[in-house]
């Protein structure tokens, strides 16, 4: 079978090596016992954390990697994803009042705003922003609300951000990656070090 371990990177090094016989020779023990078990399993795990925070030797063992950018990186699933979410949480009533057929109703101008918005907690805060639309909406289709609109923190977007824009806050910062994102108004550092990657700037 197949085995997910989430936010593996908050893990505790020494309960990480505990995997290592696990994935070595499909060993574990359970509490109590004193033999061995055996499994056979594929160990899949996420993390929000750079990889290199994880014991060297676990890290060796997960050599196929996939990064999953976020929101403000791909905002072209932000309409897909809403469809994805509302058919999730709209259910009884709410169902009828907001859906035609198998299709959710929703005015572009919801999509709108929420293509617009900066995302830190991704679909997690997508999922927010949802149930927000959900509570202020008043017509038999999903829309957005003063209130949501508060709740927008409008993105800058990448093309605004020069090069020289971008060492000039890195310079200021000392080339600390973890304060520049904040003085140019991106998402979160993750998304300053994929756009340093992507023009080939370095930090420092």
């Amino acid at each position: 079978g197949t085995l997910f371990l989430d936010e593996i990177g908050e893990l505790p090094t020494e309960l990480q090596a505990h995997l290592l016989r696990l994935l070595d020779a499909g060993e574990y023990h359970c509490l109590g016992e004193d033999r061995p078990r055996k499994a056979n399993v594929r160990l899949l795990t996420a993390t929000n954390r750079s990889p290199e925070t994880l014991k060297h030797d676990l890290l060796a063992r997960l050599a196929l990697r996939i990064e999953v950018p976020g929101l403000d990186d791909r905002i072209e699933d932000i309409p897909l994803l809403v469809r994805h979410l509302v058919r999730k949480l709209a259910t009884g009533a709410l169902r009828a009042r907001f859906f035609e057929g198998d299709e959710p109703r929703i005015a572009p101008e919801l999509v709108v705003d929420l293509l617009m918005h900066t995302y830190t907690t991704h679909v997690r805060e997508l999922h927010g922003l949802l149930l927000v639309a959900m509570a202020d909406s008043t017509e038999d289709f999903l829309d957005t609300s003063p209130r949501l609109r508060e709740r927008i923190v409008e993105r800058a977007a990448p093309a605004e951000l020069t090069d020289d824009a971008i060492r000039e806050a890195l310079a200021r910062e000392g080339g600390n990656v973890s304060a520049a994102w904040k003085a140019l108004g991106m998402s979160s550092r993750d998304a300053l070090k994929r756009l340093l990657k992507k023009r080939g700037i370095k930090a420092r």
